[in-house]
């Protein structure tokens, strides 16, 4: 039998105009911060097209750039920041994250709120 830490008490969420939801849980114990967006769409949601790689294909294009910062922009701050960015598809989701020491946080929520809450 697994059990799971209790974690609802330190969770805090909120929703974006667009319907994404947003949960942070802190980890005050950590050096770094990791900020992430996940997408409840994965491989197994492409139906008739199951097995094309359309989740994947679409995971890579959110990292074409927005208007406000075309191209790799937003990859090329957060290396510049000493953090990385990067995505994976799984079958029921879509996950993007930003990852660096505490002192960027501002910054990475921003850009994932970019990509994600315009």
């Amino acid at each position: 039998k697994l059990s799971f830490p209790v974690i609802t008490d330190k969770l805090s969420s909120f929703l974006c105009e667009n319907g994404l939801k947003v949960h942070v849980l802190p980890k005050h114990d950590s050096s770094t911060v990791t900020v992430q967006a996940w997408v409840k769409t994965g491989w197994i949601h492409e139906e008739k097209h199951l097995g094309c790689g359309l989740s994947h294909f679409l995971e890579h294009m959110v990292f074409q750039g927005t208007a406000k910062f075309p191209g790799n922009m937003i990859a090329e701050k957060t290396a510049a920041l000493g953090g990385m960015i990067n995505a994976a598809t799984s079958a029921e989701y879509t996950f993007f994250y930003i990852k660096r020491d505490m002192g960027a946080f501002i910054d990475y929520a921003k850009y994932l709120k970019i990509y994600f809450c315009h």
